[in-house]
Order: structure tokens, then C-alpha cells, then sequence
């Protein structure tokens, strides 16, 4: 599978060449660093390995927003781009930076412990945290 995508100002651009992670579907995450850091109550993810996405304009900024947790975001326009939890070999891209969304849909949603009252969660799997490891 070959992905593009970027930032809203277009100072940042990336490609995935390689196929989502079969371990963690993609899913919309619900927890209060999600939140905080999107400024909107849920944010769409896919994950892939790391060696399977490339910058070709511009480096995103890092910042690490837990002890396990660093994102990346462009330092223009402040859109987010990727999550990482430190010392595994896979990133999660925001699916909403893809130049093409809807190629991937969100199988669950996680951290529903944190949903904000007036979001829906239509009939995908919920996990109050984590989802379990898939097989």
C-alpha cells in the first residue's frame, strides 16, 4: 500500500509504502492526551512500522506528552502527525493527515473511559483503556 500525507500548510510531507499493522487495527482513540493535544474529542489512527514511513518535506517537531508517548507535529501550522510509544518499532499516523482518509477505516474505539459525553460510538468494539493485543 503506498500513502501520502502532511500538515495543513504543507510543510510537512510523508509517505508510507507498506501495509497497516495486522496487531493493531486502526481505531479512534478517546483519551485526554488525545484530546488535549488535537483539541477535538477523539483522534483517528493507523498504525505501521517505522521503516515503512518516510518524511520527504520538511522534519516534523517532537514532543514527548507522557513518560511512554512522543508526538509529532509540523511547527508551522501545528497539525499532528504521528504518535510513537517510546521503544517499539511502529508509529501511528493521524489517518486525518492522509491526503486519501478514508482508505483506512477504524475498526474500535479506545479509551472510551474518557469519551466526551455527547460523542456517539456507533457500533465498533469500545475498550474503557487499551484495546487487547490482537491475534
Amino acid at each position: 500500500m503506498h500513502l501520502d500525507g502532511g500538515c495543513l500548510c504543507g510543510d510537512v510531507r510523508y509517505v508510507i509504502d507498506g501495509e497497516p499493522s495486522t496487531e493493531e487495527s486502526p481505531c479512534l482513540c478517546h483519551c485526554r492526551i488525545c484530546q488535549r493535544s488535537s483539541g477535538a474529542p477523539l483522534v483517528a489512527w493507523a498504525t505501521f512500522r517505522q521503516e515503512d514511513v518516510k518524511f520527504v518535506q520538511g522534519e516534523p517537531k517532537t514532543y514527548q506528552s507522557s513518560a511512554t508517548g512522543v508526538r509529532r507535529f509540523c511547527g508551522r501550522c501545528g497539525t499532528q502527525l504521528l504518535f510513537q510509544t517510546v521503544g517499539t518499532p511502529v508509529l501511528d499516523i493521524t489517518i486525518a493527515s492522509l491526503d486519501m482518509p478514508d482508505v483506512l477505516q477504524p475498526e474500535a474505539h479506545i479509551w472510551t473511559e474518557s469519551k466526551r459525553s455527547y460523542m456517539g460510538t456507533e457500533d465498533l468494539p469500545c475498550f474503557p483503556e487499551r484495546r487487547p493485543m490482537e491475534s
